[in-house]
């Protein structure tokens, strides 16, 4: 095939995609434009937080049944295996294939003997949607036993569309919340087992849960409510093992269009053991959503300072002094700023952060002079 031409038409097919449907509509209309030219038997595309590379909002799963659902995530985030996502991130995120990986022995991942084996799946292909302002989502694409590995062709096909679903992701998770009124505001906590199964919930939690998209309707415990749930549990055991990771938290989108933020974890039983995960589900506080209508518009790493410090009200003269930069070089950041997010005014940026609880988020600040 001609692998530039394909994967400029896919690319073209994925940016006209209406960026306001649902995540998970724009999961899986990325999983069938990509299958049109990278045929697979089974796939797990998911929506990630891109501060934690946790599930966030949506996953579209085919033929992967729901109880492979734990064990699939403790495996990618309570143990790590061969060509686990973070690996992947942390190189940029291009795909790769775990026959590639293994030297052809796909059974040295714990990943394909216990799970993928057992569903007739062998060859898989990995990557993840990487920006510079993180990781929007995963992919995962697997064939059956007797198919072949994807071909380099297919590689570069799914490397090439990945900037496409990136932008999709980042703008659909950007997207201005509803008013927060109609959120429970007495506490919402799930108690989770050390085997991983839902202890209890406070009736707060339930109907919280209840809202997150595609939650795994399942009588089986061990495959959870929904993914998130489970992913949050894993990456919080794994913290509380003394192992380095970003914390055990996702801001998700529920149904009707309100945040909310989940936090795992551990707690320790009286003689030091690791015991129960509580997680925690609060409203999204707005300042945890700058970071992403940041994100949206690709600014540059001066012009995130920026936006933070006139939101916080800063003049342009103070932005000059501050950053050790001249007026006209603030004045040209500011002209670029309005240029990307499509506004003209100061106003009309502190109306795209939806209230002033983001005056101003202190992780976008310089702490010191000019880079």
């Amino acid at each position: 095939m001609n692998t530039i031409r394909e994967a400029e038409g896919l690319s073209r097919r994925l940016r006209d995609l209406d960026a306001e449907m649902p995540v998970v509509s724009i999961l899986q209309q990325s999983a069938d434009l990509i299958g049109t030219v990278v045929p697979f038997d089974a796939c797990a595309l998911t929506s990630t937080d891109p501060s934690s590379l946790l599930p966030s909002s949506a996953a579209y799963i085919e033929a992967l049944p729901a109880d492979s659902c734990g064990p699939y995530w403790d495996k990618e985030f309570l143990e790590p295996d061969v060509m686990d996502f973070a690996g992947l991130h942390e190189v940029g995120g291009a795909p790769q294939t775990l026959h590639r990986i293994t030297d052809g022995r796909p059974d040295r991942s714990s990943r394909h003997r216990e799970i993928f084996s057992g569903l007739g799946l062998d060859a898989q292909l990995r990557a993840t949607l990487t920006t510079s302002a993180g990781c929007y989502g995963l992919v995962d694409l697997v064939r059956g036993e007797g198919e072949p590995d994807f071909t380099d062709d297919e590689l570069v096909v799914v490397d090439l569309v990945r900037p496409a679903m990136a932008d999709l992701l980042r703008t659909a998770l950007a997207r201005p919340q509803i008013g927060v009124d109609g959120l429970p505001t007495s506490s919402a906590v799930v108690i989770i087992g050390e085997d991983g199964d839902i202890l209890s919930m406070t009736p707060q939690a339930k109907e919280l849960i209840s809202l997150i998209p595609e939650a795994v309707n399942t009588a089986d415990s061990s495959a959870f409510l929904n993914a998130i749930v489970h992913a949050i549990w894993a990456r919080a055991r794994f913290l509380a093992g003394g192992f380095d990771a970003p914390e055990a938290s996702a801001r998700v989108a529920l149904l009707d269009g309100q945040r909310v933020t989940l936090r795992g974890t551990c707690t320790r039983t009286p003689d030091g053991r690791m015991g129960h995960t509580v997680l925690t589900i609060e409203p999204t506080r707005t300042s945890e959503l700058g970071p992403l209508v940041v994100a949206a518009h690709e600014l540059t790493t001066r012009e995130e300072e920026i936006v933070s410090l006139l939101l916080r009200g800063d003049s342009a003269q103070q932005i000059s002094s501050g950053l050790a930069i001249s007026i006209h070089t603030v004045r040209t950041h500011i002209r670029s700023i309005h240029d990307k997010m499509g506004i003209s005014s100061r106003a009309e940026l502190t109306r795209l952060f939806i209230d002033e609880e983001f005056l101003p988020n202190v992780d976008l600040i310089a702490t010191s002079g000019a880079h």
